[in-house]
């Protein structure tokens, strides 16, 4: 008997459990980005375009990059970025997803005090290849 209550405390106490640090999403605009390909050897460099794959989802980009001479790529960007708040240091949490053509990286980001992400730059390889798609994304 004294299992049985102690089982119906215990899951009384994971039913009640609320999340200490909501998710919140972070609308990123157009204008607040920029890519561009380069190979790492610094030899290439191609300034991309970007747009929205669908209206009705915010993470998906195209993203085209032309060099002026003929040459193109083309690539799929899924790209979020969340914030978490806590009640104590760190305050805020940024988690930001950056993948190119479905290779890609989750980064966090810990400040003590809620004054914002400003800028991340990223880089993610192309796989197959010694070269990669730089992201400058400005949040603030």
């Amino acid at each position: 008997m004294k299992g049985l209550i102690f089982v119906a405390v215990l899951w009384s106490g994971i039913v009640q459990a609320k999340p200490v640090s909501p998710k919140e999403g972070v609308r990123i605009s157009n204008d607040r980005m920029s890519f561009l390909f380069e190979t790492f050897d610094g030899s290439d460099r191609m300034k991309c375009r970007h747009f929205l794959e669908r209206e009705d989802n915010p993470y998906d980009w195209t993203v085209k990059c032309e060099d002026g001479k003929g040459r193109f790529r083309k690539f799929t960007v899924h790209l979020a970025v969340s914030r978490y708040r806590h009640p104590s240091p760190p305050e805020v949490t940024y988690e930001v997803l950056y993948w190119v053509d479905g290779n890609g990286a989750t980064s966090l980001y810990d400040f003590d005090t809620d004054g914002g992400l400003r800028t991340v730059n990223a880089n993610q390889s192309i796989t197959g290849e010694e070269s990669g798609l730089r992201m400058v994304l400005r949040l603030n």
